[in-house]
């Protein structure tokens, strides 16, 4: 996150995994409507797992012929050490494991 915080002030982000989420958010978003974003996403997203050969064949590329987001939320979790939904856990039913 130490290392994140200069580029996330940089762009206008709060410089917290909220401003991460928002990143995240902004860019997932601009992807939809351009072809040459979502390519450098998805190669971005391999990469973070470990490349085409690592753990992107076995959790996105399994049974799938389209990369999805099936892992985000959980790596998000790991990534910021926090609840990727927040302390109020808005919009889930989910209960925090103590």
């Amino acid at each position: 996150m130490a290392a994140q915080q200069p580029i996330l002030k940089r762009l206008g982000f709060s410089a917290d995994a909220q401003g991460l989420s928002e990143l995240e958010c902004a860019v997932v978003n601009c992807a939809k409507n351009s072809e040459p974003v979502l390519e450098k996403l998805k190669q971005v997203r391999i990469a973070l797992h470990g490349g085409a050969n690592g753990m992107w064949a076995i959790n996105v590329e399994q049974d799938e012929p389209q990369w999805s987001d099936t892992n985000s939320m959980q790596l998000r979790a790991d990534f910021t050490k926090s609840d990727p939904f927040g302390p109020g856990r808005i919009n889930t039913n989910a209960v925090p494991v103590s």
